[in-house]
């Protein structure tokens, strides 16, 4: 049994926290019933006792479920129900709830399901609440801080998951030892555990920590082992020092988790052994971020418009040379996205000027073709939006946030704030991405663009990072304004 907070009276039930103001029915395990209509401590539970048998603990009926006004509970326990069947392992989170029976006339006390995790033979998995009028709710714990029920639960659930399972696996997953996971958090064990059920033909854990694995799934079915994957991505060259140097990479990449998209494509494109070193001791952090979702092919045809303008040379400076900060930025996602769908092979003929070999420098050219090639579109085309994407257009904390309605608008925008924003027109008439400009005291200040329910990148002027203080305002009004906006539209 899980205890929020103890205390010496009546563990066997829960108790609510109570507000000032109403009328409160208390229900004691004798099946008294007292009514009060005043509440004197809105903090710790009320120091009343039960009129019939003396007991100073009670269950609020009032506040059980439908008073959404009650928002935190002094205590929350609940019991756990396991079970193995034909489609996975479940683990319930239960609790009593006081009930009136019209038969008897008599408040019982009645079990229900909280919440369910589910690891599925298939590897999926599931976790689901039942009673979003107790898992919404806050409680205090230990130290007097409150937490929403919906997180500890599912901590707590996953914690006795993961023992269930191992008590009794499938033959897929009965060679992962436990300890083996010792560095892995309370999800990832469950996830490592998902992720060998859905491969099954694989049985090493470093598979789990290879990122965009599905790219590669297919070979990893001809060859499941470590070894014979690290030979395909790495185009199986042949000298040694680069195989060294692979190694050790790889080996400091995997401590926390490997991206292979990087080394499959700089070992396809680059041909001499000493620049190919350079590519492999570039930092792993910045590998493992440096394409994201960026497709293949539109990488290998930015590296051939390259190699008519640069050296093997300047293309190893020009990717070597990238920083962390400009990686967090997605300057070489935007420069790769305006080659591949803002520019026409006409334009570059006829535009391109050959910038420096740096990507920074790489990066400002695309953004002046780009501007070049929506100069003629001016305010004549207008962005359509949703009612739902409308509606947050407000003022909150002092930032207001606003839609550019046309292209014009939109080019403005980037021309004040010295970004590729105009860059994204597609994507805005397509509705891939939507962008927002948010005002302090009247001036534009940042830009955020939004892509399904992910804020994936916030700025000022030149892409610089927004304060903490001002970053937390923005992130306040995309949970409380923009997704519950867009979340009332999916119910």
């Amino acid at each position: 049994m899980y205890k929020a907070k103890t205390t010496s009276q009546d563990k066997w039930k829960n108790s609510w926290y109570i507000k000032t103001g109403f009328v409160h029915n208390f229900i004691c395990r004798c099946g008294q019933v007292d009514r009060y209509f005043h509440i004197p401590s809105t903090v710790y539970h009320p120091s009343h006792f039960c009129s019939q048998c003396g007991r100073g603990a009670y269950l609020d009926s009032v506040v059980f479920l439908n008073n959404e006004k009650v928002s935190r509970w002094l205590y929350f326990y609940w019991d756990y129900e396991k079970h193995k069947n034909e489609s996975g392992w479940h683990v319930t989170a239960t609790t009593k709830i006081p009930v009136f029976d019209y038969t008897i006339q008599k408040i019982v006390f009645t079990k229900i399901s909280i919440a369910t995790v589910t690891l599925y033979f298939s590897g999926r998995i599931s976790y689901e609440t039942h009673h979003q009028g107790i898992t919404r709710k806050y409680v205090f714990n230990n130290s007097n801080k409150i937490t929403v029920i919906a997180t500890i639960l599912k901590s707590k659930l996953w914690e006795e998951l993961y023992p269930f399972i191992l008590s009794s696996p499938l033959d897929k997953i009965r060679w992962i030892e436990a300890g083996s996971l010792q560095e892995c958090n309370k999800f990832e064990k469950i996830e490592v555990l998902g992720f060998f059920l859905e491969h099954d033909y694989l049985q090493e854990i470093d598979f789990f920590f290879w990122d965009n694995f599905t790219l590669f799934e297919r070979e990893a079915k001809k060859h499941p082992d470590i070894e014979k994957m690290l030979q395909f991505i790495f185009n199986n060259r042949k000298e040694k020092s680069i195989k060294r140097a692979y190694y050790e990479s790889y080996q400091k990449a995997i401590v926390n988790r490997y991206n292979p998209k990087a080394d499959y494509i700089f070992a396809r494109v680059i041909k001499d052994r000493n620049f190919m070193l350079q590519f492999i001791e570039m930092d792993p952090k910045i590998k493992n971020e440096l394409f994201g979702e960026i497709n293949i092919n539109n990488i290998y045809s930015f590296f051939n418009f390259l190699r008519q303008h640069y050296s093997e040379r300047n293309i190893t400076k020009i990717w070597t040379g990238i920083t962390p900060d400009m990686v967090s930025h997605n300057i070489v996602r935007d420069t790769i996205r305006m080659f591949v769908s803002e520019t026409t092979e006409a334009l570059l003929e006829e535009n391109f000027v050959k910038p420096k070999a740096d990507f920074k420098s790489i990066h400002d050219e695309f953004v002046r073709l780009s501007h070049l090639q929506h100069f003629v579109l001016s305010d004549k085309i207008k962005f359509e939006y949703s009612y739902q994407d409308l509606k947050t257009q407000v003022e909150m904390d002092r930032f207001s946030y606003f839609l550019p309605m046309t292209v014009h608008i939109l080019s403005i925008w980037a021309r004040k704030l010295h970004n590729c924003m105009l860059s994204y027109t597609y994507a805005i008439h397509k509705r891939q991405s939507i962008i927002y400009g948010v005002f302090v005291d009247h001036q534009l200040t940042y830009a955020i663009e939004i892509i399904g329910d992910k804020m994936v990148q916030a700025s000022g002027v030149g892409n610089k990072s927004i304060s903490k203080d001002d970053r937390k305002i923005i992130d306040r009004w995309f949970r409380e304004v923009y997704l519950i906006s867009h979340f009332e539209m999916d119910e």
